[in-house]
This record gives structure tokens, C-alpha cells and sequence, in this order.
């Protein structure tokens, strides 16, 4: 009797093969079903505090983040993730829904809603900041909005208000994308996007999103691939060298994940280059 190797999936994250079932199933049709990303390596970079990381992954995943189902996630005794995917893939009606299909990513209330408000105390310096009576998940917003933006490690004054300024246009844009006017919403992002070029930063550059070096979400990760890897012992600038170059480790890498191109083809490329 012949027997069948499991079938096994490589994740693009750890770059290891394990079996279909450590791994998340995810609804991008860009990605080929031998590929996705580990279950351990989702636990490791998907961080619970930071929402940002969470619609990264979702994303890339191409699954939508229903806030009912998040809360629900969140009171589980369970793990998290695996849970949210659970519940979200239980209904029918879930299972032709994608990323675009989102509640409101873009205000990044997320995690202000799941926030107990009696665990925060607006202050007479959180007032001074953004002014009186705002509603307590508008100070919420505010305030995580300043620090994702790196407000309080700013080092001049300039730095502190251009975050405040961009934290409070943003707010407003997810006011007016609320009550349903989105001409003023399309003028607020206009504005933060002016407000960005005007400073010439974005937020990841004024503060990174992990202070230790660690790396805190998929698009950190890919920039540090993108900006360390790959890197060969020998360094040449020949026209057929880069050619080769670029075809071995990003047309060939893009053919793998789409499922262009056989393992066995590309063990032929190795020592070309």
C-alpha cells in the first residue's frame, strides 16, 4: 500500500512547509492556496494592542474585520484570531465578504471600543490638547491617533503640533464619514495628505511602531526584506549581473507566491547568478 505524504503548505512569512492545518485560510486570489501564513507566525506579529497589525494581516489575508465579531473574539477564552475566523466563517453571509467590505478601518476606533472607559481619565493636559466637551471615545481617538503618530516623542514643538494637527484632521474626516458626508471626508484626507507633505514625514517615520526593534506589523516586515535582503558575498554592477539579479529574487520570488514556477524549477536557477 502506497502511502501519501501529507499535504503540506509553505508560509510566507517563516518560510517553512507545515500542514495545511497550522495555517489560517485566507481569501486573496493573488496568493496560491500552497502559500499563506503559520499560525505561529500570526500569534508572533499580529499584536492585540495594536490594531494597526491586525488590519495588516487581514489584508494581506483579505478577510474583513466586522467589529461585532472582534468584540466577541476579544471576551473569548480562547485564542483571538482563531476565534474571530472561527465565528466569522460560521455564517454564510460572511463567506463572500473581503477586506473592502470592512466596518470603519479608517477611523481606528477599534480599539477604543473594546476599551474600558472607566480605565481612562481625561486629564486637564488631555483637555488642553484637544479642547471641552468631546465625547470620551473622541478623546480616545485623539490620543492614541497623537501617539501612533509620535506625538509624545516629538522633539520640538513644530513636530508635537504637526501630529496634533494631523490626529484631530483625521478625527474630523471620520466624523463627516459617519454622518454620511463624504465630500467632507474626501477634503479631510486631502488635508492630511497635505498636511503630510507639507512636513515631509509619515507616521512610521516620526516613531517606529516598536520601540525595541521588533518588528510590529507585515508592512515592517516586508520593508525590512525589501531593504535587507537579499544580500550575496560578492557585490557586482554589471548590466547582465543586475538583470539577473532582479529575475532570480523578485520575478521568480512574485512567479513562486502566484504559483507560477515549480520548487524544482527554481533549485535549477541557484548558481546562476
Amino acid at each position: 500500500m502506497v502511502k501519501v505524504a501529507s499535504e503540506k503548505k509553505t508560509c510566507l512569512k517563516c518560510g517553512n512547509d507545515y500542514a495545511v492545518s497550522s495555517f489560517y485560510s485566507h481569501r486573496n486570489s493573488l496568493i496560491h492556496e500552497r502559500f499563506g501564513f503559520c499560525k505561529r507566525c500570526v500569534k508572533e506579529n499580529v499584536d492585540l494592542d495594536n490594531m494597526d497589525t491586525l488590519y495588516g494581516f487581514l489584508r494581506t489575508m483579505d478577510i474583513p474585520y466586522l467589529r461585532e465579531f472582534w468584540k466577541m473574539a476579544n471576551e473569548a477564552q480562547n485564542e483571538t484570531i482563531g476565534t474571530y475566523l472561527k465565528n466569522l466563517n460560521s455564517l454564510k453571509q460572511n463567506k463572500e465578504l473581503r477586506f473592502r467590505d470592512s466596518d470603519d478601518i479608517t477611523g481606528k476606533t477599534s480599539k477604543a471600543e473594546l476599551m474600558d472607559y472607566d480605565d481612562f481619565v481625561v486629564t486637564d493636559t488631555i483637555i488642553k490638547r484637544w479642547g471641552r466637551n468631546l465625547e470620551i471615545e473622541d478623546y480616545i481617538f485623539l490620543e492614541e491617533e497623537f501617539e501612533t503618530l509620535g506625538g509624545f516623542e516629538a522633539d520640538t514643538t513644530i513636530q508635537e503640533r504637526l501630529c496634533k494637527n494631523m490626529a484631530r484632521t483625521q478625527w474630523m474626516g471620520n466624523k463627516a464619514l459617519e454622518e454620511g458626508d463624504h465630500n467632507k471626508y474626501e477634503k479631510m484626507m486631502k488635508t492630511l495628505s497635505s498636511q503630510m507633505n507639507d512636513a515631509n514625514i509619515k507616521p512610521v517615520q516620526i516613531k517606529s511602531a516598536s520601540q525595541d526593534g521588533a518588528i510590529a506589523s507585515w508592512s515592517e516586515w516586508t520593508k525590512l526584506i525589501e531593504d535587507t535582503e537579499p544580500i550575496l558575498e560578492e557585490l557586482r554592477f554589471e548590466p547582465k549581473f543586475i538583470r539577473d539579479y532582479i529575475e532570480r529574487f523578485f520575478v521568480v520570488q512574485m512567479q513562486r507566491i502566484l504559483g507560477k514556477i515549480k520548487d524544482e524549477d527554481i533549485k535549477k536557477l541557484e548558481g546562476e547568478i
